[in-house]
């Protein structure tokens, strides 16, 4: 079976839903099932907003200048809960794909907050 969740927060519900329930998906019977506690997420009361990391419109982003943002990547993802601000729209997913490459090359881990917006065009199947 595969594991989904409903809800979120305390009043969250597992539920498993067969493999097998093919296009009758509307119609699975689902059954509560236990879930692995997740360890509570701990954020500092301050972090690094990245709206200005690809951002031309508003902040005048330069690619040239991403060597700056990487040292200080560095840097900050050194200190104890290094924790970056971002969303989809800043730079048009430009300061996520930054954040997601200095991550990679670095080897270091920051906890990043991110926003989706829920625009009409981006929601429409």
């Amino acid at each position: 079976a595969l594991a989904a969740t409903t809800g979120a927060g305390a009043g969250a519900q597992a539920l498993a839903v067969p493999r097998d329930s093919g296009p009758s998906a509307a119609t699975v019977a689902a059954a509560p099932v236990a879930a692995a506690a997740a360890p509570p997420l701990v954020l500092p009361a301050m972090g690094i907003g990245a709206w200005a990391w690809g951002d031309s419109l508003f902040w005048k982003y330069d690619a040239k200048f991403d060597f700056e943002l990487e040292e200080l990547f560095e840097y900050y993802a050194s200190q104890p809960d290094a924790f970056l601000d971002t969303a989809e729209l800043y730079g048009l997913g430009r300061s996520e794909m930054l954040i997601g490459d200095f991550e990679r090359r670095s080897g270091k881990r920051v906890k990043v907050a991110s926003k989706f917006a829920a625009l009409p065009w981006k929601t429409r199947r």
